[in-house]
C-alpha cells in the first residue's frame, strides 16, 4: 500500500500525464476487479476447494488418477475422468453431481 501512495505521490511531483493517466486506469481496473470479488455468489465460496466436499472430491481424483496410471484400464479411465470433472464442476459450480458412480 505504502508503495502504491509512493507512486501517487513521484506522478502527482513529477507532472507526468502518462504516469498518471496510467496510475488512474489501474485504480479503476482494482475497483472493478474488487467490486467483481464482492458480488461472487456464495455458491463459488461454498465450492471452494479448501471445503470437505471440495477435499474429498480432489482427494478422489488424485486416488483414481494414481490407480489410472498403475492400470490403464477403461473402467479406471473413466471413473478418473468422472471424478475429477465432479471436482472441477464443484469448483466452478459449488455443486456435486448426483450420479458418480460407487468407487469399487
Amino acid at each position: 500500500m505504502l508503495s502504491w501512495e509512493l507512486l501517487k505521490w513521484y506522478a502527482d511531483a513529477s507532472e507526468s500525464p502518462v504516469l498518471t493517466e496510467r496510475i488512474d486506469s489501474l485504480q479503476q481496473d482494482f475497483a472493478a476487479a474488487r467490486r467483481q470479488m464482492l458480488n461472487l455468489p456464495v455458491r463459488h465460496i461454498i465450492g471452494s476447494s479448501d471445503s470437505a466436499h471440495g477435499r474429498e472430491l480432489r482427494r478422489q481424483c488424485e486416488e483414481l488418477s494414481r490407480a489410472f496410471v498403475a492400470n490403464p484400464q477403461p473402467r479406471a479411465r473413466e471413473l478418473m475422468l468422472e471424478y475429477c470433472q465432479a471436482y472441477e464442476q464443484y469448483q466452478s459450480t459449488g455443486e456435486i453431481p448426483h450420479d458418480l458412480p460407487d468407487i469399487d
